[in-house]
Protein backbone atom coordinates (compact mmCIF):
# COMPACT_ATOMS: atom_id res chain seq x y z
CA UNK A 1 0.00 0.00 0.00
CA UNK A 2 2.88 2.38 0.74
CA UNK A 3 5.69 1.04 -1.47
CA UNK A 4 5.31 0.56 -5.21
CA UNK A 5 8.26 -1.86 -5.40
CA UNK A 6 7.58 -5.56 -6.11
CA UNK A 7 8.26 -6.60 -2.52
CA UNK A 8 6.82 -6.15 0.92
CA UNK A 9 8.44 -4.48 3.90
CA UNK A 10 7.46 -5.81 7.30
CA UNK A 11 8.32 -4.61 10.75
CA UNK A 12 9.00 -7.41 13.20
CA UNK A 13 9.26 -7.10 16.93
CA UNK A 14 12.16 -8.41 19.01
CA UNK A 15 9.92 -11.25 20.22
CA UNK A 16 9.66 -12.50 16.64
CA UNK A 17 13.43 -12.64 16.24
CA UNK A 18 13.88 -14.19 19.69
CA UNK A 19 11.45 -16.99 18.78
CA UNK A 20 12.86 -17.50 15.28
CA UNK A 21 16.46 -17.68 16.41
CA UNK A 22 15.63 -19.89 19.39
CA UNK A 23 13.89 -22.32 17.05
CA UNK A 24 17.13 -22.76 15.13
CA UNK A 25 19.43 -22.88 18.14
CA UNK A 26 20.53 -19.26 18.37
CA UNK A 27 20.05 -16.62 21.01
CA UNK A 28 20.39 -12.88 20.74
CA UNK A 29 23.10 -11.44 22.94
CA UNK A 30 23.03 -7.72 23.50
CA UNK A 31 26.53 -6.35 23.34
CA UNK A 32 25.68 -2.68 23.21
CA UNK A 33 25.52 -0.86 26.50
CA UNK A 34 22.56 1.36 27.15
CA UNK A 35 23.72 4.62 25.61
CA UNK A 36 21.19 6.81 27.43
CA UNK A 37 22.48 8.32 30.66
CA UNK A 38 19.39 7.41 32.69
CA UNK A 39 16.02 5.69 32.47
CA UNK A 40 14.38 9.11 32.39
CA UNK A 41 16.40 10.05 29.31
CA UNK A 42 15.33 6.81 27.63
CA UNK A 43 11.71 7.65 28.40
CA UNK A 44 12.20 11.19 27.11
CA UNK A 45 13.64 9.88 23.82
CA UNK A 46 10.67 7.53 23.44
CA UNK A 47 8.21 10.34 24.18
CA UNK A 48 9.98 12.63 21.69
CA UNK A 49 9.82 9.90 19.04
CA UNK A 50 6.06 9.60 19.58
CA UNK A 51 5.66 13.37 19.25
CA UNK A 52 7.66 13.33 16.02
CA UNK A 53 5.48 10.54 14.58
CA UNK A 54 2.31 12.42 15.60
CA UNK A 55 3.55 15.55 13.81
CA UNK A 56 4.24 13.55 10.66
CA UNK A 57 0.76 12.02 10.76
CA UNK A 58 -0.76 15.49 10.95
CA UNK A 59 0.93 16.42 7.68
CA UNK A 60 -1.37 13.92 5.99
CA UNK A 61 1.03 13.55 3.09
CA UNK A 62 -0.44 10.22 2.01
CA UNK A 63 -1.58 9.22 -1.45
CA UNK A 64 -5.04 8.18 -0.28
CA UNK A 65 -7.36 8.25 2.71
CA UNK A 66 -6.86 4.50 3.00
CA UNK A 67 -3.11 4.94 3.50
CA UNK A 68 -3.74 7.59 6.16
CA UNK A 69 -6.27 5.37 7.90
CA UNK A 70 -3.95 2.35 7.96
CA UNK A 71 -1.02 4.45 9.20
CA UNK A 72 -3.11 6.19 11.85
CA UNK A 73 -4.58 2.91 13.16
CA UNK A 74 -1.14 1.27 13.34
CA UNK A 75 0.35 4.30 15.07
CA UNK A 76 -2.49 4.53 17.58
CA UNK A 77 -1.94 0.89 18.50
CA UNK A 78 1.78 1.61 18.89
CA UNK A 79 1.15 4.77 20.94
CA UNK A 80 -1.14 2.83 23.27
CA UNK A 81 1.49 0.15 23.79
CA UNK A 82 4.16 2.76 24.49
CA UNK A 83 1.95 4.54 27.02
CA UNK A 84 1.34 1.23 28.79
CA UNK A 85 5.05 0.33 28.81
CA UNK A 86 6.07 3.76 30.11
CA UNK A 87 3.51 3.53 32.91
CA UNK A 88 4.58 -0.01 33.90
CA UNK A 89 7.34 0.36 36.48
CA UNK A 90 7.86 -3.42 36.47
CA UNK A 91 9.22 -3.39 32.91
CA UNK A 92 12.64 -2.10 33.90
CA UNK A 93 15.11 0.09 32.07
CA UNK A 94 16.91 -2.56 29.99
CA UNK A 95 13.75 -4.12 28.47
CA UNK A 96 12.33 -0.65 27.78
CA UNK A 97 15.57 0.42 26.10
CA UNK A 98 15.78 -2.79 24.08
CA UNK A 99 12.18 -2.55 22.89
CA UNK A 100 12.21 1.09 21.81
CA UNK A 101 15.77 2.37 21.52
CA UNK A 102 18.05 -0.51 20.53
CA UNK A 103 18.30 -1.21 16.81
CA UNK A 104 18.37 -4.62 15.20
CA UNK A 105 22.06 -4.26 14.41
CA UNK A 106 23.08 -3.69 18.04
CA UNK A 107 23.21 -7.34 18.99
CA UNK A 108 24.93 -10.59 18.13
CA UNK A 109 23.81 -14.19 17.78
CA UNK A 110 25.33 -17.10 19.63
CA UNK A 111 24.73 -20.63 18.41
CA UNK A 112 23.60 -22.92 21.22
CA UNK A 113 22.69 -25.89 19.06
CA UNK A 114 19.20 -26.97 18.08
Amino acid sequence: MFVSAPFQIYYSRWEYFDALYERYGFEINDFVNIHDESEEITKRHITNDVARIRRRLKLKNFESRKQLSVARDACNYYFSEIASDLADDRMGWRPLFKKYRQTFWEGALTYRGA
